[in-house]
């Protein structure tokens, strides 16, 4: 072979080592254009959720985003007699959490293990000695049981009863979302002479 041919051969060979460098920083320059695009497509899903979500937020009603104010009145403890403690603003208690009267009063009995009625101003009596503390102490476990949302917190609930599966719910009138609840079991009652009596009379 002549030196020429052998020139020729090596010129070419150089070439086609140029040829395959320039292909590999095309493919570099590819990969990193797809990088580009992938998060240019990524920046836009992101913007694209953020929108969603901000027009959601502003369609939704003041009450799902800002919880309802709810005061409750401290119980109003005092002594009645040597035996007995009453509570003045009962009535007033239950009317600003929308539950029932006896319904309160029968967690409060079976909470105490004690007795307990109304007097003729709604007043709630009960057999024992109970301060302020002890009496919103079971006040506060009630309300966390029977009349908080287990969902957004808010105490602005009511009792809705199933007439199919006659299950009693918590539903709240702010998120709208509803709790089965326990029935209460009755705790001490105290033998009377009526309950004697109707034992004698069995």
């Amino acid at each position: 072979m002549s030196e020429e041919n052998l020139e020729e051969e090596y010129v070419e060979f150089k070439l086609s080592l140029v040829g395959k460098k320039k292909k590999k920083k095309n493919n570099e320059l590819l990969t990193d254009e797809n990088n580009i695009n992938n998060q240019d497509i990524h920046i836009n899903i992101f913007n694209d959720y953020n929108k969603l979500l901000d027009r959601a937020l502003s369609k939704m009603s003041d009450k799902l985003v800002e919880k309802s104010t709810f005061k409750i009145a401290p119980p109003n403890i005092q002594r009645f007699g040597s035996k007995k403690t009453i509570w003045n603003n009962f009535k007033n208690i239950c009317d600003t959490i929308k539950r029932n009267m006896n319904h309160v009063m029968t967690y409060f009995l079976t909470e105490c293990c004690t007795t307990g009625s109304f007097d003729e101003q709604h007043n709630f009596i009960l057999r024992g000695r109970y301060d302020s503390k002890q009496i919103e102490s079971i006040l506060r476990k009630y309300l966390l049981e029977y009349v908080k949302c287990s969902n957004c917190g808010d105490l602005n609930t009511e009792f809705n009863k199933d007439s199919i599966t006659r299950l009693t719910f918590i539903e709240c009138l702010n998120c709208k979302s509803k709790k089965s609840i326990s029935i209460i079991k009755e705790g001490f009652h105290a033998t009377t002479k009526s309950d004697r009596k109707k034992e004698r009379n069995s």
